[in-house]
């Protein structure tokens, strides 16, 4: 005899057709206790399940940061390396008209000073 929804049956078929289903014996109030504390998550487990799972989810996306720093600070050096750079140092310019007033000394140059190369 299958079960239906219309059908409506004794309570002592329900608590055997119970107690088939879950192989224990349910005959007092202790022992459904037991059962449905064993079948329902308790706070303590869902609230540890959650927060390993946000931790992980944390750990993943600090990971994820530090990967993608790394990368931009490593792209970033290779490519400052690659410019070509010049060095500019400052230069003793020797104006020649200078040289005709006073040929052994020398003039810096200066930033307003107009100075061909």
């Amino acid at each position: 005899m299958e079960p239906t929804d219309n059908a409506i049956e004794s309570s002592e078929h329900l608590l055997s057709y119970l107690e088939q289903r879950t192989g224990r014996k349910l005959r007092s109030l202790r022992a459904i206790d037991e059962y449905v504390d064993t079948i329902t998550p308790s706070s303590n487990g869902a609230t540890a399940r959650m927060n390993q799972s946000s931790l992980r989810l944390t750990a993943g996306m600090s990971v994820m940061a530090l990967m993608f720093l790394f990368y931009y600070f490593m792209d970033v050096g290779l490519q400052i390396s690659s410019l070509h750079s010049a060095v500019l140092t400052p230069a003793i310019v020797v104006s020649p008209l200078d040289l005709r007033q006073q040929p052994d000394k020398r003039i810096q140059s200066r930033a307003d000073a107009a100075v061909r190369a």
